[in-house]
């Protein structure tokens, strides 16, 4: 289990709260997780930048 929260930390998905042995999901891993049910700010700008990038891709005639 340590090793699991050790890698899940080093990636950016957990942050461990502070004087606790308590750890919350971090936005990366909300923009990451496919199965979130609820809508968030976070995934919209995420979408909303992905589409601006692959249309900027698009007009400069590159592979996205």
């Amino acid at each position: 289990m340590t090793d699991d929260l050790r890698r899940l930390r080093a990636h950016g998905l957990i942050e461990r709260l502070p004087r606790t042995r308590r750890y919350h999901v971090t936005g990366l891993a909300e923009i990451t997780d496919p199965d979130r049910p609820a809508p968030s700010r976070l995934r919209a700008a995420d979408r909303a930048y992905r589409r601006a990038f692959a249309d900027l891709a698009h007009y400069a005639h590159l592979a996205a």
